[in-house]
């Protein structure tokens, strides 16, 4: 399961990475609040990636602030990324959290192991 959980980790660092190098072209957007959201959002999916990469480490802090960024990135994404589909982008990230929690339930003791001195 060490393998499967670090292998998602990994596809979903680079998949946040990708996600936000695309993200750069819709900065060309004329709205200037547009693009302050996009900023945003390319901010949250950098730390995420950032995140991730000490969550592969087994870091439970890390682990909590990634869980806690979804939720604006989620926000963020749905009302003005994508203006609308709120009920689509609160399923995907309910299954999102569901498989990948599931993936990191069944490694948990490693998070806690790699916590104690």
């Amino acid at each position: 399961m060490e393998k499967i959980f670090k292998f998602s980790t990994i596809i979903i660092l680079i998949a946040l990475l990708l996600s936000s190098l695309f993200h750069v072209m819709l900065l060309a957007s004329d709205s200037p609040e547009y693009r302050y959201w996009v900023m945003i959002q390319i901010t949250l999916q950098l730390a995420g990636a950032g995140l991730l990469f000490f969550v592969s480490k087994f870091s439970l802090l890390a682990f909590g602030i990634f869980s806690v960024l979804s939720i604006p990135f989620v926000i963020i994404n749905a009302k003005y990324i994508n203006y609308g589909h709120d009920e689509l982008h609160t399923v995907f990230a309910t299954l999102f959290w569901f498989i990948y929690g599931g993936i990191l339930f069944k490694v948990r003791n490693k998070f806690i192991k790699a916590g104690q001195p």
